[in-house]
């Protein structure tokens, strides 16, 4: 509720939210992870990730697309990118279940739209998280949260168009942050 108490609702949503992703498996299929993981690959062994197409992709040749936080984000966990979609999905959640505002939270656990895009080898999962993340920091530091935007724009750059409403709510400091980020 919007009074500050906790309620049953709440656990009830997230496990609800969490079943359902569980529940759909792998329904269709990206080939974002797929080409990450194939740049990463091209990365570590010493070779640029960008301006190549690969053979992963759907159709075979398109280039890697993302920034270089994507490459350093899923870098350490190798093939279990998707699984990092899992946990970030969940992180989401438990942070709109936590924050009291069971409407958004049911809206982001029940919705089939959101929760396929966990399981779909996308990563926008990830994307939203950064972006989440991003704009809960503005509310602690306005410099912290423009630094955290940039790294979500580094991500994805879709993230990017959140810097002007950002500077119009934070300032110069947002901005700041951003290009610090940068």
């Amino acid at each position: 509720t919007h009074d500050g108490h906790f309620s049953i609702t709440h656990p009830l949503i997230a496990l609800g939210g969490i079943g359902l992703r569980l529940g759909f498996g792998t329904p269709g299929h990206s080939d974002v992870l797929d080409v990450t993981e194939a740049a990463i690959a091209r990365w570590l062994a010493g070779g640029n990730p960008y301006g190549i197409g690969y053979a992963v992709t759907i159709p075979p040749g398109s280039p890697f697309p993302y920034g270089p936080v994507a490459l350093l984000w899923y870098a350490p966990f190798g093939s279990a990118t998707q699984a990092l979609e899992a946990v970030a999905g969940t992180l989401v959640l438990v942070a709109l279940v936590l924050r009291g505002r069971p409407v958004g939270a049911a809206a982001y656990a029940l919705s089939p739209l959101i929760a396929t895009a966990v399981v779909d080898g996308s990563n926008d999962t990830t994307a939203g998280m950064l972006l989440l993340v991003a704009l809960l920091a503005l509310g602690v530091s306005r410099i912290g949260g423009g630094v955290l935007l940039a790294l979500a724009a580094g991500f994805k750059l879709f993230a990017a168009a959140w810097l002007l409403p950002a500077v119009a709510i934070g300032g110069w400091r947002v901005l700041g942050g951003f290009g610090l980020g940068s």
